[in-house]
Formats: C-alpha cells, structure tokens, sequence
C-alpha cells in the first residue's frame, strides 16, 4: 500500500449522520441553559451586614455632630482647673535604646597605655501620664556615650 492509495481511501470515508437521540440532547441541554433568562435581573437582596453598616455610619455622624455643635455653641465645662502638685503630670518609664555602635579604634597617648574608644550611639524615651486626663506624654532625646577601655597587649 502506498501513501496515495491511503490518501484516496481516507478521502472516501464520509462522516456518519447524527443521531436523533443526539439532536434531542443538545435540545434539553439548551434548554436548561436558558432558564436563566426567566429571572429578573434587578431583583437583588442586600446582606445584613450592609443594613447594619449604615446604621451604625449613621449612628456615628449623628454623635459627632452633637459633640461638634456643643464644642461651637460654648455649651462646654468652663470651670477653671486646680494647678496643684497632683495635677502635673507623673513619670512612668525611661528606655535607653542604642541604635548604633562605633568603634574608633585604638588611641596611643604620650605617658598613658593604649586605649580602646568606643561611642554609642542611641536614644532615651521618658514616658509621662498625665492624671487628669490620663493623657500620656513621650519625650524622646538622642544620646551618645563615649568610653575608653584599656588595650592589654599579651
């Protein structure tokens, strides 16, 4: 057999026709598929969860606009405060943190041994409460400490 002889019998093949059963698939698929269609597409229910959200939006913009008209309206506490030992404001904490450190290396002084100097760099946060409105206070100041420890060369 020869590639033409192939090539004529594969030419001489014809498609096999359709079923009917396969004609009546193809129709209940379709059918199936459209029934979508049927629903109206601006039928749409909102989750809890959105209704919820708005009310308690609401909720908040009516408080803060109370809080901001009486804060306009003068309608404040207007009574003078007590400046006593109790009203300033208390100290809690120190941190010293150091962020850096720097070796300078070895220092060679005439009538002194060698030594080591050695910077640090870093920062130191002082925490303050305040007792009358409980309001806290951070101050934060840079620091920077030098040392010199002696070399012993053995």
């Amino acid at each position: 057999m020869t590639p033409n002889d192939l090539e004529s019998i594969l030419r001489g093949i014809k498609p096999a026709a359709p079923s009917a059963q396969l004609f009546q698939g193809i129709d209940e698929e379709l059918s199936l598929d459209t029934s979508w269609l049927g629903k109206s597409p601006f039928v749409k229910t909102t989750p809890r969860w959105i209704t919820r959200t708005i009310f308690t939006a609401i909720g908040a913009a009516a408080a803060i606009a109370v809080v901001s008209w009486i804060t306009l309206s003068g309608h404040q506490n207007t009574a003078p405060r007590e400046t006593t030992a109790q009203n300033s404001a208390v100290p809690v904490s120190t941190i010293s943190e150091w962020a850096d450190f720097e070796n300078e290396g070895i220092q060679f002084a005439k009538g002194q041994p060698p030594q080591q100097r050695v910077r640090l760099i870093g920062t130191e946060r002082r925490i303050f409460i305040d007792p009358r409105d409980g309001a806290q206070i951070i101050i934060e100041t840079p620091k920077e400490q030098s040392f010199t420890v002696p070399v012993n060369f053995q």
